[in-house]
């Protein structure tokens, strides 16, 4: 049995996009489908109506991490314990070996504790999904006028691979023997975090007695940290093993592009480029005069409409293999940075005529945008449900398309949440959340807070945020 060490390779590629998007999916935005996390509701819809009676809001902070993964698994733990053993995460399976010399090509015993076990299964559905976001401090007006405005500001940071090919998954790739060949499909591979902060502006206009048009804008600006992108641009017709960590590939276009290439780089300035984004959103609502349907809204919505462009810090390129190439991986395999596997990468093709290589400094990159539709009907005084819809706008994008419902019961200091929601990553999952006065905490998915056989995924969100209501006066009664 022979593994070749180009897929441990695409493993050490894999942790450089964790590495650049700081590890943590895409789980469905429960906490501001209410409008209690006002802030975080205007991310968005800028254009989303809140209560008649809610004069300002004031976001403290809010931290939001997802995790969805299918590459392998952590064995009895929970996620909410997996970002603070970053540092202890390790693929025993493809480790070198004491001596320095073959990597390791199976593992017989359990794992145990944060050592990811690769999956053996040989599933179509391959994906690896992450996200991290920080929010505030910012706050929202409302203005009798029916205008409001505010400031917003935060981070975010995601990560992930799309279709990536079933033939070179682990279970798969360890099996081949010298004489196979595999073809390769298009795949591609992204990390990016930025930094925003801007103003927010909105105006409800009266279409009639009970209902009421919106729309809303986030101007922002986008203080780049760090990208990371790899494409597999054009099929790879074939891929040949031989000998060890020998192959012959017929053909290759593996476009590059990447901030963090060396240990210079992470020493260097943190902002590496600057843009500008824009969230624009549209929104309707309308009161009835049911006593149990007694008002619904809705809305749609693009969030993420911009580009930042980085300076000299972003190398970006192309590889390309245009005639039979054999690669040995050992050296690439021992590169210890992006610079040094691109330089290793230049080596070899370097050997056949009609190879190329190319590399630039600076780049302006588009984030990649989404389109969301929120729905929220209000059930008598103690209910409502609430409808959600997101799918990324750019192929290459990281993120899942997600779709879920949320019902909510109103107490007088709480307000309960259960989301029910799918994405193509995860699946169906069943969470659980809560607001208070000024805290929003929960999960679109309550397994995150147990421990489990095969951790796979898990989200969780924390918000503080503090409202400002008009106070209710009470008529005098005639003496």
């Amino acid at each position: 049995m022979q593994i070749q060490c180009g897929f441990r390779l695409f493993i050490v590629l894999l942790a450089s996009v964790i590495y650049n998007s700081v590890l943590l999916g895409q789980s469905i935005p429960w906490f501001a489908l209410n409008g209690h996390d006002a802030v975080k509701t205007i991310l968005i819809n800028p254009a989303f109506q809140f209560e008649d009676k809610m004069k300002s809001s004031i976001q403290v902070g809010t931290i939001l991490m997802d995790y969805a993964n299918n590459f392998g698994y952590f064995k009895d733990q929970r996620f909410i314990s997996l970002p603070f053993n970053i540092s202890s995460i390790s693929v025993p399976e493809l480790q070198l070996k004491n001596d320095g010399s073959n990597p390791a090509i199976g593992l017989e015993r359990d794992v145990v504790g944060y050592e990811l076990k690769l999956n053996p299964s040989n599933s179509n559905k391959i994906f690896f999904s992450t996200q991290i976001s920080y929010g505030g401090p910012g706050c929202i007006r409302v203005f009798k006028n029916g205008f409001s405005a505010g400031v917003i500001s935060g981070m975010e940071f995601h990560g992930g691979v799309n279709d990536f090919p079933q033939q070179t998954t682990y279970n798969a790739y360890r099996n081949y023997r010298e004489g196979n060949t595999i073809e390769i499909p298009l795949w591609n591979l992204l990390g990016y975090g930025y930094f925003y902060a801007g103003l927010y502006g909105a105006k409800v206009f009266n279409i009639n007695e009970k209902g009421k048009l919106s729309v809303g804008i986030n101007t922002k600006y986008l203080g780049g940290l760090t990208y990371m992108a790899l494409e597999n641009a054009e099929p790879i017709g074939k891929y040949t093993f031989g000998k060890d960590e020998d192959v012959i590939v017929s053909n290759l276009l593996l476009k590059y592009s990447y901030t963090h290439g060396s240990d210079a780089d992470i020493r260097s300035s943190i902002i590496k480029g600057n843009g500008v984004g824009t969230d624009l959103g549209i929104y309707y609502a309308q009161k009835t005069s049911s006593k149990l349907i007694t008002h619904f809204s809705g809305g749609i919505s693009i969030k993420n409409l911009g580009f930042i462009k980085f300076n000299s810090s972003l190398r970006y390129g192309a590889l390309e293999i245009n005639e039979d190439t054999g690669i040995n991986f050992s050296q690439i395999d021992s590169t210890k940075s992006l610079d040094q596997f691109v330089d290793s990468a230049y080596v070899i093709l370097n050997t056949k005529p009609l190879n190329t290589y190319s590399q630039s400094l600076g780049k302006t990159i588009f984030i990649p945008a989404e389109l969301n539709v929120l729905l929220n009907v209000d059930i008598s005084t103690y209910a409502g449900l609430h409808v959600f819809f997101g799918v990324p706008l750019s192929r290459i994008s990281p993120d899942a398309i997600q779709f879920g419902f949320v019902p909510e019961l109103k107490l007088d200091k709480v307000n309960i949440m259960v989301p029910f929601s799918y994405n193509q990553f995860t699946g169906f999952k069943l969470g659980a959340g809560i607001n208070l006065d000024f805290l929003t905490f929960g999960t679109d998915d309550i397994r995150s807070f147990f421990k489990r056989d095969k951790l796979e995924s898990g989200s969780i969100y924390f918000g503080v945020n503090v409202r400002k209501f008009e106070k209710i006066q009470k008529k005098k009664k005639n003496i």
